[in-house]
């Protein structure tokens, strides 16, 4: 992924991916929150940012989670747009409320088209591997 300044650029390993949907109103889930949590391990640092320093690291994991929400919810808003739930929105609202399925799922695939999907990132940086020596200024 490039950087925000726009020199250099950071390449990670996602593992330990997981998603989690979850209705914000219960029982009448209109609005859903698509939870993505994953582990990331730094492959190559080509910006000028001294991963070493706990603070560059706290803001290399935010702008990360920041891009993985923004370009997911892109592909939710073009999925939602074209096709059929690829996400598993309506099994897990088959479980979590029957009854309310009941009602729906004739029609779920209009209605997973209208239906308000937030996305969520939690990525954790947890290894930066392999590092040069460090060049004392």
């Amino acid at each position: 992924m490039p950087w925000k300044d726009g020199k250099g650029t950071l390449s990670f390993r996602f593992t330990r991916l997981k998603r989690q949907i979850r209705s914000v109103k219960g029982e009448d889930p209109d609005h859903i929150i698509l939870s993505v949590k994953a582990q990331a391990y730094l492959l190559e640092n080509t910006t000028s940012l001294d991963l070493y320093e706990v603070e560059n690291i706290v803001e290399v994991q935010k702008y990360l989670n920041d891009q993985v929400q923004k370009e997911l919810q892109k592909t939710v808003a073009k999925v939602q747009e074209f096709g059929p739930d690829v996400f598993g929105i309506g099994e897990h609202l088959h479980r979590e409320f029957p009854y309310w399925w009941r009602s729906q799922k004739e029609h779920w695939d209009e209605t997973f088209k209208e239906t308000d999907i937030t996305v969520q990132a939690k990525i954790r940086i947890r290894s930066l591997g392999t590092s040069g020596q460090r060049f004392s200024k």
